[in-house]
């Protein structure tokens, strides 16, 4: 009987069949090991990334915000603003302008809850706390007021019948708060009723739940009793824009995190009714905490800066009024000397997940300076 050949034999030996698997499971290991160090570089270049974005784009915002505290289309006005607007019989935190105060104030994280700090208790504007959109303790805010960058040309002002005509009513709405100005002064006041036909908007009390009174002439005491008619001049230049009024702070967010709010006012419909209200806003996730300093100029000697940053409840450069009065900090432009020309702001953020060797997520702090740029009309 015929025998086949060993070397004529097809096949691989076990020894050879093991050394193969040997190599393709190394070969397998460095792949995944690629693949694995790869999506983790890429976690860690996106969070990182995203939180440059968030750094970037809060303080492009903040900066917007503080830069053009108090101007106006026309300019700024320390002492000839009407501001007309009344809510319970008081000037609300959100219209506080020249004549009640400075169209910025800041709020200090550890001023103490008993005291009246700036316009209102921060608590009266954002509750601190630990629920949803309320602010974390211990962290700085800061509020500023505005005119709108986008304003509209008035073509006439007729006192008598309470009403401004518009180049265009685009933007406009009933309830709107806005501010107009010529080059002698500015006034705020509330929409009360809007013509498209016309391009008329008028501002009677009898329609405008807001305003205190029908003559936009300048000084208006807290009172509103000291009125005086006042028209605006088209040769003048009459501008319209909508009230900016926005309150910074860090607060807790719906995901058990926290993030960078603004309270703003808006035009809202409110049981049927369009109302100026206040609008809560979730702007930048993944900021821890906020604290803000600030750089004054004394404006009774020459000018002069000072040589430190201070806090916004430094009782020297904010001091409160005389006892026995209102506790409310000296941050306005007429009473108080050191007025703020800069702003420098401190942004902790965090990256959302947990990228850091210890498997954290990672923190950055970040700084930035802003010069209040509407500050040198006033000085000259």
């Amino acid at each position: 009987m015929h025998r086949p050949c060993r070397k004529n034999a097809i096949g691989v030996t076990l020894v050879e069949l093991m050394v193969a698997m040997v190599l393709g499971l190394i070969i397998v290991g460095a792949v995944l090991n690629v693949f694995v160090s790869s999506r983790q570089t890429f976690r860690v270049n996106e969070n990182l990334g995203q939180l440059q974005e968030n750094a970037r784009i809060g303080f492009e915002l903040l900066a917007r915000d503080i830069r053009e505290a108090g101007s106006t289309p026309c300019g700024i006005f320390p002492s000839q603003v009407a501001n007309v607007i009344r809510v319970g019989g008081a000037v609300p935190w959100w219209a506080s302008w020249w004549a009640e105060g400075a169209p910025l104030r800041g709020f200090e994280g550890s001023e103490s809850a008993a005291n009246t700090d700036e316009i209102a208790l921060p608590a009266s504007i954002v509750a601190i706390g630990t629920g949803t959109n309320q602010r974390i303790t211990g962290t700085d805010s800061l509020w500023a007021i505005q005119a709108a960058e986008t304003p509209t040309a008035a073509t006439a002002h007729t006192p008598a019948d309470r009403q401004f005509t518009l180049n265009s009513i685009t933007g406009f709405d009933e309830a709107d708060v806005v501010v107009t100005c010529d080059l002698r002064g500015a006034a705020i006041f509330q929409i009360g009723a809007v013509s498209t036909g016309t391009k008329v908007i008028d501002y009677n009390t009898t329609l405008a739940s807001n305003n205190c009174t029908n003559n936009l002439g300048a000084p208006i005491n807290a009172a509103c009793t000291t009125t005086t008619s006042r028209t605006f001049s088209p040769a003048e230049g009459i501008q319209v824009a909508k009230l900016v009024s926005n309150y910074w702070y860090v607060g807790n967010n719906s995901r058990g995190s926290r993030s960078l709010f603004r309270v703003t006012m808006i035009n809202k419909t409110v049981a049927g009714a369009k109302t100026w209200t206040a609008d809560t806003q979730e702007v930048i996730p993944g900021v821890r905490d906020m604290q803000i300093q600030y750089l004054t100029a004394d404006t009774s000697a020459s000018n002069a800066l000072a040589t430190d940053w201070v806090n916004g409840n430094n009782d020297t450069v904010f001091p409160f009024p005389p006892s026995g009065t209102t506790q409310v900090r000296r941050w306005d432009e007429t009473n108080n000397a050191n007025q703020v020309v800069a702003v420098k702001i401190q942004l902790t953020l965090q990256t959302e997940e947990s990228i850091s060797t210890s498997n954290a997520p990672v923190t950055r702090t970040l700084h930035f300076v802003v010069g209040v740029r509407s500050r040198s009309h006033i000085f000259s």
